[in-house]
């Protein structure tokens, strides 16, 4: 399945399920898979998969003469013989020099390790292909190494002891020559012999390295470049380009209003109304990336908190929960003796029952009540939701009684 879904990441050009595939792959190698995730590394230019399984051939005598008899092995060397490769460890190897037998055509191969010299140290490496023309040749490696640090802080380090012997901390990943890396803490040992020292260790990981989804920078590109786009919004005179099928998935009202059957016009143009062209950009830039868009960061802190108000109630009429709840987590961060009763009303109106409670018992246990009172805020409170006072009184009256 994950070798079928390679191929298909290649023939797309999905550089990350690539890497996902690769990755998935180059776990768990044993000597009958080896060879043929090899081939299939080779054939679709998965070379980060192709240096784990070398890596992994080039292990020991063992593995490599267990590999060599497998019938992948045998499939390999007809397939790709440009990728076969024999392995020894003979212990009179230089640590400076790397003998290979090497037949044409040369074949590229990265070696393992922070330096060259944990390769050359452990494996005699050579090369072959099937024909009757060969040349024999022989090169110099020259070792070169990179050295690098890290600090690794232990917080309360004896209360990590008896955690068992076997049993670590790891250090965040770092990288050193082009690698990465990561420290091991043992607080009870690596095994019995140790088990009253502390260890610490070094763990490469010989892995495909997995970048970050980036499924929301694409949506996000999308949304600007508006390539495709098959929707027109019009929102106090602006123009917004956008995809149906994008908002139908993201927003069952936009799924409802953008339904062939109830298009306002022929064109496909929707207009909106009693709503800000800042606050519907976005919740476009919401909905096609997950997140906030980069221009509130330019705000400041009452325009901010204000945009962040009609994006709840932007949210509450679309349906989007998760961006309500957005909202009214920012807006709990900007309560202030100023502001506590215009949010309360906003929380109130747009059924932000979490947002509401806080306020309410932000009012109830201020000492600065008489503060809030004097507020604008309040006085609309007062006059457009009265109820809600009664909630904030009530609580008031049973802190004092606590």
């Amino acid at each position: 399945m994950t070798r079928n879904l390679l191929v298909d990441a290649d023939r797309y050009a999905t550089n990350r399920l690539n890497l996902m595939c690769q990755d998935i792959l180059g776990r768990n190698l044993d000597v009958e898979t080896t060879a043929t995730r090899l081939g299939l590394a080779d054939q679709y230019n998965c070379n980060k998969l192709k240096d784990v399984c070398i890596g992994f051939m080039s292990k020991t005598d063992e593995t490599t003469d267990v590999g060599l008899a497998t019938k992948c092995y045998a499939n390999l060397e007809r397939s790709c013989p440009s990728v076969i490769v024999k392995t020894s460890a003979p212990s009179n190897v230089e640590d400076s020099v790397v003998i290979m037998e090497a037949v044409y055509p040369p074949v590229i191969f990265a070696t393992l390790g922070t330096t060259t010299t944990l390769v050359t140290r452990r494996m005699r490496m050579w090369y072959e292909i099937l024909g009757s023309q060969s040349k024999k040749t022989a090169s110099t490696c020259t070792t070169e190494i990179e050295t690098g640090i890290h600090k690794f802080k232990i917080i309360g380090y004896n209360l990590k002891r008896g955690i068992g012997i076997g049993n670590f901390f790891q250090s965040d990943t770092f990288m050193v020559g082009g690698h990465n890396w990561a420290i091991r803490f043992y607080p009870d040992g690596v095994s019995e012999g140790t088990k009253s020292f502390v260890a610490l260790s070094r763990a490469h990981d010989q892995g495909c390295q997995v970048p970050p989804s980036d499924l929301s920078e694409h949506f996000g590109r999308l949304f600007l470049e508006e390539e495709g786009a098959d929707v027109i919004f019009m929102v106090r005179g602006e123009r917004f380009l956008a995809h149906k099928i994008v908002l139908a998935t993201r927003s069952p009202v936009f799924k409802a209003q953008l339904s062939y059957g109830q298009m306002e016009t022929k064109a496909h143009c929707v207009p909106v109304e009693d709503m800000q062209p800042v606050v519907f950009k976005a919740l476009l830039n919401f909905i096609y990336t997950d997140a906030l868009p980069d221009f509130f960061d330019d705000l400041d802190e009452e325009d901010y908190s204000e945009v962040i108000k009609h994006l709840l109630a932007a949210a509450d009429i679309y349906a989007m929960d998760r961006l309500k709840l957005l909202c009214g987590s920012i807006l709990v961060k900007h309560l202030r003796v100023e502001t506590v009763a215009t949010i309360l009303a906003v929380a109130d109106q747009h059924n932000c029952e979490s947002l509401k409670q806080i306020c309410i018992e932000f009012m109830a246990s201020s000492d600065k009540m008489d503060a809030v009172v004097a507020t604008q805020g309040y006085a609309n409170l007062k006059r457009t939701c009265p109820s809600i006072l009664v909630d904030v009184l009530e609580k008031r009256s049973r802190c004092r009684k606590a």
